[in-house]
């Protein structure tokens, strides 16, 4: 069964800083997993991404550069 996306928002925090939310249920439950479901989350300030978690990989990644200028959230979160 393909992906479902139920969330997938950005969510601006600052005139320099947004959040980058998505969730997405997933069958079968990934790898470790109790749930159906995978998630993750970003925090951009002034283009860099200063915290990315991804429960896929149960691990939070600090200190990503990113374009700001062709940064959406699908390509960013993607499943």
């Amino acid at each position: 069964m393909p992906a479902v996306e139920l969330m997938n928002r950005r969510i601006l925090i600052a005139d320099n800083a947004f959040a980058l939310i998505r969730i997405l249920q997933v069958d079968p439950a990934i790898l470790g997993s109790h749930h159906l479901y995978k998630y993750s989350l970003a925090y951009i300030v002034d283009g860099v991404c200063v915290l990315l978690y991804d429960n896929e990989r149960a691990r939070v990644i600090t200190s990503i550069l990113v374009n700001m200028n062709t940064l959406s959230p699908s390509p960013v979160l993607r499943a």
